[in-house]
């Protein structure tokens, strides 16, 4: 076996290993890394333990579940590709007792949630779970000495019962009439929307509208198991002073800032020419913690329609882990998540399909440049939010 640092997660890879633990109390749950955790339950296709993950090794790797009551179930997934430049997005097919039951891209670190239909598990006995890789490395191909064929490092795994069963074949929304001009419809429908971060382009968007909605994540950035987290734990920690650094724009001296804990970074929409920095950091901490209060009685109460979008391959897969974090506070939470075509099926853009019960896939025919979050597709928005709301409204 070549040595372990050949194989050493990147940092962003390493990354995986901060998110939080999965809803509690699970059916299942199992760690990777560890021979006493997870060796009972490997069958064939995993190399050595490399504490806290352990690679499966192509072309397929293994694993058996214990007995489970016959019902219904999400099984939630912690997994990094194989960081291969030419293939950065892995295709598993999931194979369960021997039937083919599931096929999903993992295209970057995360959790990925899939459903099981209760017709799939075994009644009273063991059930195995095969993952089949698209791709894995070559020998040499990581690294010069790096001899295993990995395709993708497990951190965790766990089942749970589920409580709604996504749509056999997704919806599409049909376009409402939208009137041009119409500015207090505009600013309605924006504060029907609560984002819950990638940048400023949503929170712009609203901004546009005439509507200026209080939101924590409204114009921050933060990755998606940092989220969770914090949806997970209260976003405890939030308020910690020790973790908040501000610092001054040097063009227009806005004050901006960074979480360390939740590596989030933030507009505050507060300048030096109006506030005096050392008061604004003083005060930081209170607001933030206000601002998390808020979010969470909203999602508490299922108030607003929750929406999220990211540079990142997002599908159903993965947006699944933030709508069950989400639903497990209030069933009855409505998630929109937005992707941008990028130049394919543009003839999908500003449209919306219902993927589940309260679960929106929307599409763009681009999201704002990471270097302009100002430039986003403006009508594109009003489509998608105007089609969620209808849906919403008309139950």
């Amino acid at each position: 076996m070549a040595p372990r640092a050949n194989a050493e997660p990147s940092k962003r890879t390493q990354d995986v290993n901060l998110m939080s633990a999965l809803n509690e109390p699970s059916v299942f749950c199992l760690s990777f890394g560890s021979p006493g955790a997870d060796g009972p339950f490997l069958l064939d296709g995993w190399s050595d333990p490399e504490s806290p993950f352990r690679w499966a090794i192509g072309p397929q790797s293994a694993l058996r579940l214990p007995a489970l009551p016959r019902e219904d179930y999400f099984l939630t997934l912690k997994l990094v590709p194989v960081p291969l430049a030419e293939r950065p997005s892995q295709r598993i097919t999931l194979v369960i007792n021997d039937v083919i039951a599931h096929r999903f891209d993992v295209g970057a670190p995360g959790e990925y949630a899939i459903f099981l239909p209760k017709d799939l598990i075994r009644r009273g006995k063991d059930n195995s779970l095969r993952f089949l890789f698209g791709h894995f490395a070559a020998p040499g191909e990581l690294q010069a000495n790096e001899e295993r064929p990995l395709a993708v490092a497990f951190y965790g795994l766990s089942i749970d019962a589920a409580d709604f069963e996504p749509l056999a074949r997704t919806a599409l929304l049909p376009l409402p009439p939208v009137e041009e001009g119409v500015a207090t419809d505009l600013k309605r429908l924006a504060e029907r929307f609560q984002s819950l971060g990638q940048n400023s382009e949503f929170g712009l968007w609203q901004r546009r509208c005439e509507a200026e909605p209080a939101g924590l994540l409204r114009f921050a950035s933060l990755r998606m198991e940092h989220l969770l987290r914090g949806l997970r734990t209260d976003f405890q920690g939030i308020a910690d002073a020790s973790q908040i650094k501000l610092n001054t724009h040097a063009t227009d001296g806005e004050c901006i800032g960074h979480h360390a804990a939740y590596e989030m970074d933030y507009h505050t929409g507060k300048f030096t020419s109006r506030v005096k920095l050392d008061r604004l950091t003083r005060e930081e901490p209170e607001r933030l913690g206000e601002l998390a209060r808020q979010l969470l009685e909203q999602i508490d109460n299922a108030e607003k329609i929750f929406v999220v979008h990211r540079w990142d391959l997002l599908n159903d897969e993965n947006v699944l882990p933030l709508f069950l974090a989400l639903r497990a506070r209030n069933p009855e939470v409505r998630l929109l998540y937005v992707t941008g075509l990028a130049g394919s099926n543009l003839g999908f853009a500003g449209r919306v399909e219902q993927t589940a019960p309260g679960l929106y896939h929307g599409y763009l025919a681009r999201l704002a440049p990471s270097e302009n979050a100002y430039d986003s597709d403006f009508e594109g928005w009003v489509k998608l939010c105007s089609a969620v709301d209808l849906a919403v409204e008309d139950g």
